[in-house]
């Protein structure tokens, strides 16, 4: 069995994480797996970097990869799904993977059912929105973590004793960065030794550093841009916050925070509220309330025995989200996947 993983995405997010989390423990496993993503990418250097086998995103070069083994290309993102359907097309033998990682649906043309071999969802929010297609090939699969911190120096935007509240995220709409420095904006007003610290890139840099400006704020904000293992700077968070508006699968970096025992307040959409138990693992709020977030972040800072109950709860809570049970459950599909 050969696993090939094909990601059309540039930057560097929760997903692309899997997709490195993935093929690292499959070949831990003595899985053949290799990645085919766009040569400008991040997950290409990163993976270039520490030595995986990668390839580019290039029909020619992925068909001249596969070879006479049975075959499995596992996609991880729509704008590599196209290619899988021209490869399945000319290589019929080959089964083709889909794991969605966001509640958007895809069109379900007559010719795609039979161009998917089976659906990996990461939440059973995405599981229900695929409800026209064949339930014995839709498959549950939470992401996972790698249950070990790296060590890190002490990053700049850290303030001892001050009040710090987080985010890991790509700058896209969905992610409603906007509600996150509206919602801080509020806090801040009672709350002046606290700092926001945004970890990530994106096409909605521009309008966030329009907003900080405006609400002038930017003495507190930090917008680090992309950087490398991200999610080991959360330790350094007074709590993780996301507030999505829509799409959200499941936020992997919801799990890290749980496991880097800082507790954590998000917006109650998609898949989220699969792990985010209100007043059990995390808090959860309205989406696209400023001032809801802004009573979570007091209720964060100000109750010592809520945030040790959060926390304790969700750390136990994220052991059962490991990288390893992660490739173990997609192994399990692709071997039932060959035998059907």
């Amino acid at each position: 069995m050969k696993i090939i993983h094909l990601d059309g995405e540039k930057y560097f997010g929760g997903g692309q994480n899997q997709i490195y989390l993935l093929n690292k423990y499959l070949l831990k496993r003595g899985i053949k797996s290799i990645v085919a993503c766009p040569p400008d990418s991040s997950l290409f250097k990163k993976l270039k970097e520490e030595k995986y086998e990668v390839i580019e995103l290039n029909l020619r070069k992925i068909l001249k990869f596969i070879g006479k083994e049975k075959i499995i290309l596992h996609v991880h993102s729509g704008k590599a799904l196209f290619i899988s359907h021209i490869l399945k097309i000319l290589k019929p033998n080959i089964k083709v993977v889909f794991t969605r990682r966001i509640t958007r649906k895809i069109k379900f043309f007559f010719l795609r059912k039979f161009l998917i071999d089976g659906i990996i969802c990461i939440s059973e929010e995405i599981r229900r929105i695929f409800k026209d297609y064949r339930e014995d090939r839709k498959f549950l699969i939470y992401s996972g973590i790698e249950v070990e911190e790296k060590e890190i120096e002490k990053p700049y935007f850290y303030k001892e004793n001050k009040f710090i509240v987080g985010n890991v995220a790509h700058l896209l709409p969905y992610k409603d960065h906007i509600t996150l420095l509206k919602g801080f904006y509020e806090f801040l007003k009672e709350f002046k030794d606290s700092y926001l610290v945004i970890i990530g890139e994106g096409k909605e840099k521009e309008k966030i550093l329009k907003i900080i400006k405006e609400l002038k704020i930017e003495e507190n904000v930090f917008l680090t841009g992309f950087l490398k293992d991200a999610v080991d700077y959360i330790k350094y968070f007074s709590v993780f916050v996301i507030t999505s508006r829509s799409d959200e699968g499941l936020c992997s970096s919801i799990i890290e925070a749980f496991f880097r025992k800082v507790p954590v307040i998000a917006t109650d959409t998609g898949g989220i509220k699969e792990i985010v138990k209100n007043m059990e693992t995390g808090i959860l709020i309205e989406k696209e309330n400023p001032l809801k977030l802004k009573e979570a972040l007091i209720k964060i800072r100000n109750d010592e025995n809520l945030r040790k109950k959060l926390i304790e709860n969700a750390y136990k809570f994220s052991l059962n989200f490991t990288a390893l049970k992660m490739a173990e459950e997609n192994l399990k599909v692709y071997n039932k996947i060959l035998r059907d």
